[in-house]
């Protein structure tokens, strides 16, 4: 027997449920189906989020002081994101919509960064960080992939 309770809203977004033990959640949503308040009865945790016309989540906060923002371009790619600990990552993508590079900025003073290379058929041929790792990608004519290498890094063992 099923003691699970669930309740839907007119656009068939779960609203509230209600599991075996008693333990509640509340969430409602947007008139474009985003979730944008959720709340646990058993924690207390409670959330929400705000989204652009496109449906891309710009901004969150949880009851514990959490946050999150962002940015995206006209493609509808992430381009910034800052959380509240203080991170903030940029990123850059390619004609194609691909990944090519992602900053990083820490608050805890470990900053890095990131490099991605695609060949014509927009397959990933490189990656490289500025941690030091290194991998190249190689693909036969159907675009599968045949080979991969993890290129020596300096911290490394042999």
């Amino acid at each position: 027997m099923d003691n699970n309770e669930k309740i839907y809203d007119e656009n068939n977004n779960l609203i509230y449920s209600k599991d075996i033990n008693g333990y509640e959640v509340w969430r409602a949503y947007d008139k474009n189906k985003n979730l944008i308040h959720l709340k646990y009865s058993s924690t207390g945790h409670e959330e929400w989020r705000e989204y652009d016309e496109n449906n891309n989540l710009i901004y969150y906060k949880c009851k514990k002081g959490e946050q999150f923002w962002a940015k995206y371009d006209k493609n509808n790619n992430q381009i910034y994101s800052k959380h509240s600990c203080g991170e903030e990552i940029w990123k850059e993508y390619d004609e194609n919509n691909k990944i090519i590079h992602n900053t990083v900025y820490s608050s805890f003073g470990k900053n890095y960064e990131e490099w991605w290379e695609y060949n014509k058929d927009n397959n990933l041929i490189y990656y490289k960080s500025s941690y030091g790792k290194k991998r190249k990608y190689k693909y036969n004519k159907s675009g599968k992939k045949t080979f991969f290498t993890k290129i020596k890094m300096f911290f490394d063992h042999v």
